[in-house]
């Protein structure tokens, strides 16, 4: 087997491997993702909303806004934080699952080789 299509055969399948663990990764965060869009960020908004009044300067408004944004932003921290955690751990176990599948692909192709040598098949 040729290099290039042992690359290519690598690629397919990390490529397919990364969409599996992708579409795994978004389902799980659906239900977080979710409630940050939408729960925290409602809050927020009607938060924002109430700082608005007639009775309070621009300074008080500007640090009411802010202070309701808290809750979004640190939300927003720790998903972040745990998606670089995963991610960490995330990559060296595609390189071990990469160098495995470049072994078997390896050793497929000896032992086809080998039995269409033994067999007659390639001349």
């Amino acid at each position: 087997m040729s290099y290039g299509l042992e690359q290519q055969i690598f690629q397919e399948r990390m490529m397919k491997i990364g969409n599996e663990i992708n579409d795994a990764v978004q389902q799980q965060l659906s239900g977080v993702q979710d409630h940050v869009n939408f729960t925290l960020q409602k809050a927020y908004f009607k938060c924002a909303y109430d700082c608005f009044d007639r009775q309070r300067n621009q300074k008080e408004i500007s640090n009411c806004v802010e202070r309701c944004s808290g809750p979004v932003v640190r939300a927003n921290n720790v998903v972040e934080s745990e998606m670089a955690k995963f991610q960490v751990y995330l990559v060296p176990e595609l390189t071990k699952i990469g160098g495995l599948i470049i072994h078997v692909i390896r050793h497929v192709f000896y032992h086809c080789s080998y039995c269409m040598a033994t067999h007659h098949v390639v001349q």
